[in-house]
């Protein structure tokens, strides 16, 4: 049986050193992105790919995004631009359940190769973060196409599991308040992680196994986080949030090149 065939319920076949390796690289990735502006969820996706079944690590970062993002929103709730939110989950929450769709109908070779591509356009847009920001307190565009911007990210996002674009300053470029952009995304994120996982658990994607092995993943990212502030503080910067994205750039590359993984 293939790597593209392998079913939820097969897990038990799986080798244990591989869920060991991926609950090193969440701690791993929490800690190292802790004070460098990058996505944490982004680099741990493009560094597990490498020996874990795709489908399997996306539902597992479905559940770890819901919890990071619960966590932002709870820091970020009163900057919340309600009208704005309304547009976006017009077309996110759809978009989402739609990816989720298109999810298990991909072969994994190349489902891989789309995850490295996208890994790649969040590389790119954080590059031109200062660039595409938009001033704090100025609506710009309008908000009648974030419809649209939800479905692709909500698409996106339900396919691939990569949430970091929810972030991006573009957002204002389309009718969001900038001061608002993270708060709105936060709550975003959220809505759209539920509603994946409702998706997942439709499509018989999670087994209690997986749902233990997540809050593990969890717990792991919690700690790495935890400590990477204290251990990466001095590191913090332009700099060190340039190295990181061209980590995450190589290895996304790698994904292209190798969608057959390692």
């Amino acid at each position: 049986m293939g790597d593209c065939d392998i079913p939820a319920r097969s897990e038990r076949m799986s080798i244990p050193f591989q869920d060991l390796g991926l609950l090193v690289a969440a701690l791993l990735s929490a800690a190292v992105t802790s004070t460098a502006g990058v996505s944490s969820s982004v680099l741990l996706m493009v560094i597990g790919l490498m020996w874990v079944a795709p489908i399997k690590l996306i539902v597992l970062i479905a559940l770890y995004s819901l919890t990071i993002n619960l966590v932002r929103l709870k820091g970020t709730w009163g900057s919340i631009d309600g009208k704005a939110m309304g547009w976006l989950l017009l077309g996110a929450i759809p978009g989402a359940w739609l990816g989720a769709q298109v999810l298990v109908m991909l072969p994994q070779p190349l489902l891989r190769q789309v995850v490295g591509a996208i890994a790649l356009v969040y590389v790119v847009l954080e590059l031109l973060h200062d660039l595409l920001a938009a001033s704090p307190n100025v609506r710009i565009g309008s908000p009648f196409w974030l419809p649209m911007v939800g479905l692709l990210y909500g698409g996106v996002s339900g396919t691939c599991g990569l949430q970091g674009l929810s972030r991006m300053p573009f957002l204002a470029r389309f009718g969001v308040i900038r001061r608002k952009v993270l708060g709105t995304a936060a709550l975003a994120a959220v809505l759209v992680s539920v509603t994946k996982l409702i998706t997942y658990q439709s499509l018989d994607l999670f087994t209690p196994r997986r749902w233990m092995f997540g809050g593990l993943l969890v717990l792991a990212s919690w700690m790495g986080a935890a400590t990477g502030k204290d251990l990466f503080r001095s590191l913090a910067g332009k700099a060190y949030q340039r190295v990181l994205l061209v980590v995450v750039a190589a290895l996304a590359v790698s994904l292209i090149l190798r969608p057959s993984g390692y």
